[in-house]
């Protein structure tokens, strides 16, 4: 990052930052030491936790930036992203542990980092290669040593690799400062040792034009054209990765890598080529990846982008600029031109295109205050994209896929550079709703639902595991903490309160943003309200958490329901919503078996929580979960769809009410009947696995019968099994089975009537439903224990008959609705 900043602030404004270089450097040395020394013990609690929370921040940021700038193809960024994420959680203090997961996580990334720069310098074999498989000999060394408990114990591991960090940053910033108090007035920052390596061209002395141009904005743009390789190849065979970055390989196994060229207005155009045609095939393509003056062969340069057009054909993608120094790039080209020579990897078109943006752009943002730019530039994440560009580059190679990544992202900082981030977010939201638009006007079509079906159903079973452990845990903890049931009841009320709270935001949201950014940003939420939860200073802060956990939670219940239902067939979107839930239902059984598992004490359960939820974030992230489109809802208030959904909403109703009432008296009413402890709760667990297994054969008979038959039968089953209950008490083999049965048929009812509401409505509406049936369930869960806890005072048998009379109540609804549910 330091080389970028430095090449857009230019010579002028540099040479006076020389001082502040030394001073960092001094800083960086005397951390390093302290950290690497383990002199000062608190050093490790700032490091391992506050650095820790800084990845995490971090890693928001990024994901915030990578949504706002909307680039597409953009998983590696994500998926990076959420890297920084994940460390931080793992990088803050666990006493438990004695921070062996940082250790494992470091360890295992100098070791992945290492290989991976070893074997591109063995295999590209650039300029100074052995000096980078040194470097990868070093990380490979370091990660050694924190994998030893000895001399550096896993407790001081990531002190120590921050301590070697600054080590090095003392000894660039060091470096730096030198060289630009020794560099000349007129010259390049390229001509500085720091831009010696690859993929940079050093440039010497300037001329007075091209160091202070007339103008720094053009009326005419400055073009980067690319012809990718996948549209370069004749019915490629697609590899995603490979393609976009690297090669594409056609029908005929002719392996084809693209192309990129830069003009400048009037007659200026750069398209450097091999002077003939290099044989690509799969043999001899290893070989060329080196490169050494053996791979280099006469190069030359297209005349001009019409000609170059005109025999082959028109580019992909045109990136412009409009900010940039025509006089310097002219003079670049001037002197490139002299040496027609071409490298597959060292000297190809993609390369000549980033040392001309290099030369064009030098100084593009010393017109500005050099510490605020450099502080604006170091905050801003888009940089942090920008460097992870030319970083693949450098490691490997120029190609046109990182070109037109690394144009794209440059010319983004340069245009908004003064524009705020509110500002950002607004235009952003402006580009997704108009997208948006033209994609519902031309009914755009998805590939295979397939991938997006499994990532929603994977995705709701993690969230259900983050929700089944942190609802006992929060009870368990305020528990240890002294606090009795009405503090614990006022607790768990906040959730409810947070869902009643945005339900009738959920409709606006879905039309205007679609499913999946609520849900992103829900996960999130949830992830960072876990962390949060053990480091508030007050009980009373745990409050509002407990809204915001319970506000993400409906946002990502809602968003989910309707997308999934949204994307699924007719013939089958009964079955496919069963699989759904059952796969929900398992994430809140298996939530506290992992709770039983690691243990309610300390942070650890809270950051396994928060991380599994970034688990969900990055099955949403991934490029085939692509957001439907749904149409803003018809009717003018949410009670309005009351009227037009009650079998739909009834049956939430009756689905929380007995649920909740289940979860909290089935082992009560089992000891109450003589069953020992261990007895009652398996009898509850039964029921779970029933409710969890029958999901799928309700769902599958849903879709070949009449759901409003399938519903007064379910319903007037459960209402005959739960009159049984009684009678099965005392003989426990037929007390399981009939709450196996039991369990799958009565939430079989919900499943149903969520198929039927999919049938039946559409996009906005559809979300207006399932938010009114959201307020259902928050009402029946309210009143189900309290209903229940009466009826038990009533008769010892007060919990079947409550749910046998709540299911033959609630039959009378769909037979009074004849015309459908």
């Amino acid at each position: 990052m330091i080389r970028l900043i430095i090449l857009l602030l230019g010579t002028g404004p540099l040479r006076r930052l020389w001082s502040a270089c030394l001073g960092i450097a001094l800083l960086c040395l005397i951390a390093g030491i302290v950290f690497v020394g383990d002199i000062y013990r608190p050093a490790e609690i700032v490091t391992i936790d506050v650095i820790g929370a800084a990845f995490v921040v971090e890693g928001i940021a990024r994901l915030i930036t990578l949504a706002a700038i909307g680039f597409p193809n953009a998983t590696i960024p994500v998926l990076k992203s959420l890297g920084f994420f994940a460390l931080g959680f793992m990088a803050i203090d666990i006493p438990a542990d004695h921070n062996i997961v940082a250790t494992i996580v470091l360890g295992t990334a100098l070791v992945v980092d290492g290989i991976l720069r070893i074997a591109a310098a063995i295999v590209i074999r650039a300029a100074q290669w052995r000096k980078a498989i040194a470097l990868g000999v070093f990380e490979l060394g370091v990660a050694m040593l924190i994998a030893s408990p000895w001399p550096v114990q896993y407790r001081n591991t990531v002190p120590f690799c921050l301590g070697v960090a600054l080590l090095g940053a003392a000894w660039s910033f060091g470096k730096l400062g030198i060289q630009l108090l020794r560099l000349p007035p007129e010259a390049s920052v390229t001509d500085l040792p720091l831009f010696a390596g690859p993929n940079w061209h050093g440039r010497g002395l300037l001329h007075p034009s091209q160091v202070v141009p007339k103008s720094w904005d053009n009326e005419e743009a400055l073009t980067v054209h690319v012809w990718t390789a996948v549209g370069s190849a004749i019915n490629p065979t697609r590899r995603p990765i490979i393609d976009r970055y690297i090669a594409a390989m056609d029908e005929g196994g002719v392996i084809s890598t693209g192309h990129a060229a830069l003009s400048l207005p009037p007659t200026d155009y750069v398209s450097l080529c091999p002077a003939e045609d290099i044989d690509h095939s799969p043999e001899d393509f290893a070989a060329l990846l080196r490169a050494g003056v053996e791979n280099d062969v006469p190069g030359a340069f297209r005349p001009s982008f019409e000609e170059e057009c005109a025999g082959w054909r028109s580019p992909d993608r045109d990136i412009r600029f409009f900010r940039y120094n025509a006089d310097a790039l002219r003079a670049f080209l001037a002197l490139y031109r002299e040496t027609p020579i071409y490298n597959l990897t060292s000297r190809n078109c993609s390369s000549t295109v980033a040392l001309a943006l290099d030369a064009a752009l030098e100084g593009a943002l010393g017109q500005e205050k050099p510490l605020r730019t450099v502080l604006l530039l170091l905050t801003d994440p888009a940089m942090w994209l920008l460097v992870l560009w030319r970083a693949r580059a450098e490691a490997m190679t120029w190609t046109p896929g990182l070109i037109l990544d690394y144009a794209q992202t440059l010319q983004f900082i340069l245009t908004g550079r003064r524009q705020q981030w509110f500002a950002r977010i607004r235009t952003m939201r402006k580009r997704y709703s108009v997208a948006r638009q033209v994609q519902l006007l031309e009914d755009v079509q998805t590939r295979s639902i397939r991938p997006t079906l499994v990532s929603l159903v994977m995705t709701s079973m993690i969230f259900g595991l983050t929700y089944g452990l942190s609802a006992p845990l929060l009870a368990l903890d305020l528990t240890r903490m002294g606090f009795g049931e009405n503090v614990i009841g006022a607790n768990a009320a906040m959730h409810a309160v947070g869902v009643l709270a945005l339900a009738p935001f959920l409709p606006g949201l879905a039309w205007r943003y679609g499913p999946k950014l609520p849900i992103t940003v829900a996960l999130l939420v949830v992830a960072a309200t876990l962390a949060l939860f053990p480091v508030m200073p007050s009980i009373w802060l745990w409050f509002p958490l407990r809204f915001a956990l319970g506000a993400a939670s409906e946002t990502m219940l809602v968003m989910s329901e309707t997308w999934i239902n949204h994307i699924s067939e007719e013939r089958s979107r009964t079955t496919t919503l069963a699989i759904y839930t059952a796969a929900l239902s398992l994430g809140f059984a298996l939530g506290p078996v992992i709770l039983t598992i690691v243990g309610p004490q300390g942070r650890t359960p809270y950051l396994i929580g928060g991380g599994i939820a970034l688990v969900a974030v990055l099955s949403v992230a991934m490029p085939w979960m692509r957001s439907p489109l749904l149409e803003k809802p018809t009717q003018p208030g949410m009670m309005r769809y009351l009227a037009l959904a009650p079998v739909a909403i009834g049956a939430t109703l009756l689905n929380a009410t007995l649920e909740t009432a289940g979860s909290s008296f089935l082992p009560l009413y089992a000891m109450r009947a003589g069953w020992s402890e261990h007895s009652a709760t398996l009898l509850l667990s039964v029921l779970l696995i029933g409710a969890i297994v029958l999901q799928v054969p309700v769902g599958w008979i849903a879709d070949r019968t009449n759901p409003r038959r399938l519903v007064i039968g379910l319903s007037a089953a459960s209402a005959i099994g739960a009159f049984i209950w009684p009678f099965a008490i005392a003989y426990p083999l037929l007390a399981y089975g009939l709450l196996f049965v039991w369990g799958g048929v009565f939430v079989g009812i919900y499943t149903v009537m969520m198929g039927v509401v999919g049938n039946r409505f559409r996009g906005g509406n559809l979300v207006s439903v399932y938010s009114v049936m959201s307020i259902a369930w928050g009402i029946g869960a309210f009143v189900g224990p309290g209903a229940t806890g009466v009826a038990m005072n009533l008769t010892s048998h007060g919990l079947p008959y409550f749910a046998a009379f709540a299911c033959a109540l609630f039959v009378i609804l769909p037979l009074l609705q004849k015309r459908g549910l």
